[in-house]
């Protein structure tokens, strides 16, 4: 199965640290599945880590996302130069399905 990479591309800036990123996965899920787990598998240069199914409801780029449907992760920038890096992460579903996709973040 190949990578898929989540919209919007996000964006850091000089000095973000701590900065909590949540991705909405019902477009990787079929009819009925759920995340079970999600894991970082390369952080690209970032500093990724914290990567955690979201358990309640939550409100994602507008959209209001059920419980067990998205992921969250923290990144910081630290020293990395300006430009576009990519995250990395596999995520299970409730039938056992392994997804790769990655997160796009822009350092600016």
């Amino acid at each position: 199965m190949s990578k898929r990479i989540a919209t919007p591309t996000q964006k850091l800036y000089a000095g973000d640290t701590d900065r909590i990123v949540s991705v909405d996965c019902r477009g990787l899920l079929d009819d009925g599945e759920t995340v079970s787990a999600v894991s970082i598998e390369n952080s690209g240069g970032l500093t990724a880590d914290q990567a955690q199914v979201l358990t309640s409801e939550q409100t994602i780029e507008g959209e209001t996302v059920g419980a067990n449907l998205a992921v969250a992760f923290r990144v910081d920038r630290g020293s990395a130069a300006a430009g576009r890096y990519e995250i990395d992460l596999l995520i299970t579903s409730s039938s056992g399905q392994v997804i790769p996709g990655s997160v796009a973040i822009r350092c600016v």
